[in-house]
């Protein structure tokens, strides 16, 4: 293949894994205060795509005799979703996410003292669904901006969008501390399970959005 053949098929060129977008939910009782909704949105340094594949089991000779072959019977979603977030100054976001945590415990989350018995709370209370989406350089992005950005619209498109149902937090990471960490900054790891997922894939935003 030639390389005008293959630059042809790359488009616009590959994906960029920095090109991404986490938004957690908002609501009484659960989720996330509306700082750490958009504080994630620009400071979460790593996230997965979840993988989906199917379960399968094998079907000896049904059809023809002595031909072995994989039926499949279930779709497994990939769980969890692990997001990596550079902890802020007052630590508000690791707070805020603590907090929806402690929701899932509302009786014994804290270990209180005469208070060591835990009650779990119910799913639909503490659930919420988060959105993970894919970006990328629209089509009408301009490489060069103007000296006054006249040209440089700072959007991207989406390419993909997974909707994630029924989330909630199910462990908060370990935040390593280090007295000889002086150029470094703090990151700590957020995971969520949740029900399953849906995915978008026709977005029709080829001019970008914000």
């Amino acid at each position: 293949m030639s390389y005008e053949r293959a630059r042809a098929l790359m488009s616009r060129g590959v994906s960029k894994p920095t090109l991404y977008n986490v938004q957690l939910p908002v609501f009484a009782g659960g989720g996330v205060n509306t700082f750490t909704n958009e504080y994630i949105g620009l400071y979460c340094v790593a996230v997965e795509l979840p993988e989906t594949r199917v379960n399968t089991i094998t079907a000896n000779g049904h059809e023809y005799t002595g031909v072995v072959r994989d039926q499949p019977t279930s779709m497994v979603y990939g769980k969890p979703l692990t997001l990596t977030i550079i902890a802020d100054k007052d630590y508000n976001a690791y707070k805020s996410i603590r907090f929806w945590l402690d929701a899932t415990t509302p009786f014994g989350a804290n270990q209180t003292l005469g208070n060591r018995t835990q009650r779990m709370a119910f799913q639909n209370v503490v659930a919420g669904n988060i959105t993970l989406t894919k970006l990328e350089l629209p089509n009408t992005q301009t490489v060069t901006p103007a000296p006054n950005n006249s040209n440089y619209t700072n959007q991207y498109k989406k390419v993909l969008e997974f909707e994630f149902i029924n989330a909630f937090p199910m462990s908060l990471g370990a935040v390593s501390l280090g007295s000889d960490r002086t150029d470094a900054y703090a990151t700590f790891d957020a995971t969520f399970m949740f029900e399953s997922y849906t995915l978008e894939g026709n977005l029709s935003n080829e001019n970008g959005v914000t």
